[in-house]
Order: C-alpha cells, then structure tokens, then sequence
C-alpha cells in the first residue's frame, strides 16, 4: 500500500495474524515531549466527538482504534443558581493534546436557560481553557436537561497542556440574560 502523507510518499507491507489491527496513526513528534505541537482543526476536532458518541460500537468492533483514547465515567456534579451540571465522561486524546467530555446540563428553574456554546470552558483549578469545539444546543428547556459535548486543544496559547482525565474539572456555562 502506498501512503502520501504531508506531501511524502510511503511504501507500507502488512500480513495476516491472528490478532490484526486495525488502525495506524502518523504523527510528527517535534518536541522534548515526543508530542507534536498543537494544530487543530474544526474537521480533526468533529472527529474526535464522532468516536466519543461512537465509543462503545468501536470497542467492540474495533478494540485497536480504541486504545489510544484514555477515558474516565466521573459523575462530577456542580450546581449553581438552579443549574446542575454533571461532568459524565472524560476522554483524552494523547496525541492531539485534546479531551473532549460528555455533559449532561439540568435545569431546574421556571424558565429556560440560554448560553453561547462558544463560550463554554474548562477550569482546572485557577486556569481556564476555552472550548475548541461543541456539540450543543444553546438552550436548555426549564425543568430539563439536556446534552453537551465539547473538546478543548491545549493551552490557550497553543501549546501543549498534557492534562489528565484524572483532573478536578469545572465547567463555565455563561448564560445569555
């Protein structure tokens, strides 16, 4: 099979065992860390939410492409003004210094909740990382939830973060009054 990757050409040879992998990554490790610096695209992004929300179809069916992703089930839940927000699933995509996390947002108040999407951020501890993409609505009905998923990249100033799944995470949900 031949490969052409960041404009270079690359002759690969595979075989048959009885346990195949099924996936291959390349990646350009240009720093100390091994880890390529920060680029992130809206199309790589929008593909790191589709193995999220695909996560457990692709254990099963493709266990190797799976094992790159760190993921943890937290359950973290803050609450604020009527607003309960539960933290349900951390995933950590190594390479691409990305997490992406599954929320759940309950609004328990008499009337909806309207946010800016774009707007959202994770603290961990006293720093703050904006959104680099989200999966979500803007609005969330009075006496509803609903469902978010958004992914950070990073620092804010484009390098890398390294952050663990194992964090105390915290999401700003800037409502629009």
């Amino acid at each position: 099979l031949n490969v052409i990757y960041q404009d270079k050409a690359y002759a690969l040879t595979f075989r048959s065992t009885e346990d195949p992998d099924r996936t291959l990554t390349f990646f350009e490790p240009t720093s100390a860390s091994g880890l390529a610096p920060i680029k992130a695209r809206s199309e790589h992004l929008l593909s790191l939410l589709d193995q999220v929300d695909n996560y457990a179809a692709l254990a099963r069916q493709y266990p190797a492409m799976v094992e790159r992703i760190e993921r943890v089930d937290l359950g973290t839940v803050s609450e604020h003004a009527g607003v309960t927000t539960v933290i349900e699933s951390v995933f950590r995509f190594k390479t691409d210094d990305a997490l992406v996390f599954k929320l759940r947002v309950e609004n328990r108040t008499a009337k909806p909740i309207v946010y800016s999407p774009a707007h959202l951020a994770v603290q961990v501890g006293a720093k703050s990382f904006p959104v680099a993409l989200t999966d979500a609505s803007g609005e969330v009905p009075a006496g509803q939830s609903a469902a978010i998923t958004l992914a950070i990249v990073g620092n804010p100033d484009g390098t890398r973060a390294n952050l663990s799944v194992k964090n105390r995470f915290l999401i700003t949900l800037p409502t629009l009054e």
